[in-house]
C-alpha cells in the first residue's frame, strides 16, 4: 500500500498505522489514560490521523465517520473519533461495541453540558437543542460500517 491509500474501515487503518508508526509511539498511546487522550495527543496522534486518513480528498473512512448520527462532519471531530478508536484498539478493547460505548458516553456528556450551560429564559431553545441531540445518539448499526470494508470495493474482506 502506498502513502496515499486511505482504507474504508478501521481495521485496515489500524494495520497501516502499525506499519507506518514506531513501536515506541504506539506504546505511548497505549499508556495514555482516556481522560488525557485529547489534551495530550491532539498535536501528535490527532493531527497525524487527521492528516493521514481524514484530510485526503475522497477519504472513505472519513465519509463513514462523518455519517455517524452524532457527528457534525468536521474533520477535527472525525479525527477525534479515529483517535479514540485507535486508542481502544491499542489498549486491547477493539471492536464496534467498545467504540459505540465510548461514543455514547461522549454523547451523554454533551447532553449534560447543554443542560448545565442553559441560560434562564432560554428553556424552549434548550429543550429543542436537547431533543435534536437525543435523536443523534449513535447505535450499533451506525458503528458497524466503520469496521467493515465497502462491499463494492474489489478484493474487500472483513478483517475483525
Amino acid at each position: 500500500m502506498n502513502q496515499h491509500y486511505v482504507p474504508d474501515n478501521l481495521p485496515e487503518c489500524f494495520a497501516l498505522i502499525e506499519q507506518e508508526t514506531d513501536a515506541q509511539s504506539i506504546e505511548r498511546l497505549r499508556q495514555c489514560r482516556h481522560v488525557d487522550l485529547t489534551v495530550n495527543e491532539h498535536f501528535g496522534w490527532g493531527l497525524f490521523l487527521r492528516n493521514r486518513f481524514i484530510h485526503p480528498r475522497d477519504s472513505p473512512i472519513r465519509d463513514k465517520i462523518a455519517a455517524l448520527p452524532c457527528m457534525t462532519g468536521d474533520d477535527d471531530g472525525c479525527g477525534g473519533v479515529l483517535l479514540e478508536a485507535l486508542w481502544l484498539h491499542v489498549t486491547g478493547n477493539p471492536g464496534p461495541e467498545a467504540l459505540l460505548h465510548l461514543l455514547q458516553a461522549n454523547h451523554e456528556s454533551l447532553l449534560q453540558a447543554i443542560q448545565e450551560t442553559a441560560k434562564p429564559g432560554e428553556e424552549q431553545e434548550t429543550e429543542e437543542l436537547l431533543a435534536t441531540v437525543r435523536e443523534e445518539r449513535p447505535a450499533l448499526a451506525d458503528v458497524l460500517p466503520l469496521f467493515s470494508p465497502d462491499i463494492n470495493e474489489p478484493g474487500s474482506q472483513v478483517i475483525w
